[in-house]
């Protein structure tokens, strides 16, 4: 069986928000993502379906303690 993988534009779309943001998550590493990969001449992220689920995770957990605050 193929796992699915997916683009960060797919990730962030899945999500409900912009790349941009995903891409400011990452940045700061805020949250886990995989690592780049080279395909062809360029480098991207695939995206697991597990690797969705975690950044989602990771979100409801930092979303939960702002409201606390």
């Amino acid at each position: 069986m193929t796992m699915r993988r997916y683009s960060t534009v797919q990730v962030a779309r899945k999500l409900g928000f912009d790349q941009a943001y995903l891409q400011r998550l990452i940045l700061k590493r805020v949250v886990p993502f995989p690592p780049l990969v080279k395909v062809g001449a360029i480098k991207i992220r695939l995206w697991s379906d597990r690797d969705v689920a975690r950044v989602r995770k990771v979100l409801v957990e930092r979303r939960r303690k702002k409201v606390k605050k």
